[in-house]
């Protein structure tokens, strides 16, 4: 019983911890994504699973101010969203065709 409870302490802070961590951010569409700075030296064990993927975001184009959803290419690196010169400007729209004038974006 007492494992329980610990595994649901743990549960609901890493809710609370992860629920604002990109919440209505919103970005330039040439703005770069960066994780936090390691200072530590160390590294958890997600670093093995540094991968290119894609994110849900709502954007707006140039010239209209009507929010639409789709997706960012982003890199996970470490656990965190980040961009490398591959994934700048990299958007798609929900039917996967390539989005080229996007203006500013926030991650979900």
């Amino acid at each position: 019983m007492r494992y329980a409870i610990v595994i649901f302490l743990l549960l609901v802070c890493s809710l609370f911890a992860c629920s604002t961590a990109f919440s209505q951010n919103w970005h330039s569409a040439s703005d770069t994504l960066k994780g936090p700075q390691n200072n530590t030296g160390y590294y958890v064990t997600v670093a093995y699973f540094n991968r290119y993927d894609t994110v849900p975001c709502t954007y707006t184009i140039a010239g209209s101010k009507q929010h639409r959803k789709g997706f960012k290419v982003v890199y996970v690196l470490d656990g965190y969203y980040t961009d490398k010169p591959e994934t700048m400007r990299v958007f798609y729209d929900r039917r996967m065709n390539r989005i080229d004038n996007v203006d500013s974006y926030c991650l979900k």
